[in-house]
């Protein structure tokens, strides 16, 4: 059976200051189970983002190749842009699992997300949540209260709406079956 394939992909805007400490924190031990690879998709931002991340793809610091782009359109249309890229980079992969440059998602459980998605009912798509009592303490000292405060009476407020309970509605933390977005 062929080893599972599988591309990180990190949206970054304005991450200069994050993006070595996120691309170093993605556990090693991925590398044993997948053959994986990180692409970074600077997304026009007003900092050094790219350059600290070339470095960093540079520096050979993280045991998977590294390809670093460029999104120089305007960042108010990105998301076509972040879905077109996702799609052409992610041929020949199994997976895609997406990160935030920020660090805002923890990428020391990306095992445990990518394992869901691979080991079981081969879902199209696996959510990971900010929400949970660990991860809110870490996100804490990130983000405003109110935020997260905010988050969570949205969420509720959609899941009672659709009859569906997510615990993070607008969680950016996801892994992606690469069939399901062709």
């Amino acid at each position: 059976m062929p080893t599972p394939r599988l591309l990180i992909l990190i949206v970054a805007y304005n991450a200069e200051k994050t993006i070595a400490e996120v691309l170093a924190r993605v556990p090693l031990s991925l590398a044993a189970e997948y053959h994986v690879e990180v692409l970074v998709l600077d997304d026009s931002s007003q900092d050094g983002t790219f350059q600290a991340s070339r470095g960093v793809q540079r520096g050979g610091g993280v045991p998977f190749p590294i390809h670093v782009l460029l999104n120089r359109s305007i960042r108010a249309t990105r998301q076509p842009e972040v879905s077109d890229t996702t799609s052409r980079s992610s041929r020949g992969f199994d997976y895609v699992a997406l990160l935030h440059g920020d660090g805002q998602y923890a990428p020391e459980c990306l095992p445990d997300l990518v394992r869901a998605a691979f080991v079981t009912a081969k879902p199209n798509a696996v959510f990971g949540s900010r929400m949970f009592e660990e991860s809110e303490r870490r996100l804490a000292r990130r983000d405003a209260v109110i935020q997260v405060r905010r988050n969570r009476i949205l969420s509720w407020f959609q899941n009672r709406m659709l009859g569906t309970s997510l615990s993070e509605f607008h969680s950016g933390y996801r892994v992606y079956s690469v069939a399901a977005l062709e």
